[in-house]
């Protein structure tokens, strides 16, 4: 006896992820812990001002992929009221 494994389409793929993105940043959105406040807040604000200009010189002691993830999100300050960060 065989057992076939379901497919999903692309369509069905970029439904998906999306939806479980926003299930999982929900809870980050109302959690704050003290590292982001402390460190993550004032990462993302300089890499947003300086843009990519700001990996010049070192500022943080995260790993450059999670710097560089920054840089891709930090247009959406733009977005975000002053008061939520």
């Amino acid at each position: 006896m065989t057992v076939s494994r379901p497919s999903l389409s692309p369509l069905g793929l970029l439904v998906i992820f999306p939806a479980i993105a926003v299930v999982h940043a929900i809870p980050m959105a109302i959690y704050h812990s003290a590292d982001l406040d402390k460190f993550g807040v004032s990462w993302l604000t300089h890499i947003h001002a300086k843009g990519w200009s700001a990996f010049s010189a070192p500022f943080g002691n995260y790993s450059p992929t999670y710097l560089y993830l920054l840089r891709v999100a930090s247009p959406l300050l733009n977005w975000l009221s002053r008061k939520s960060y």
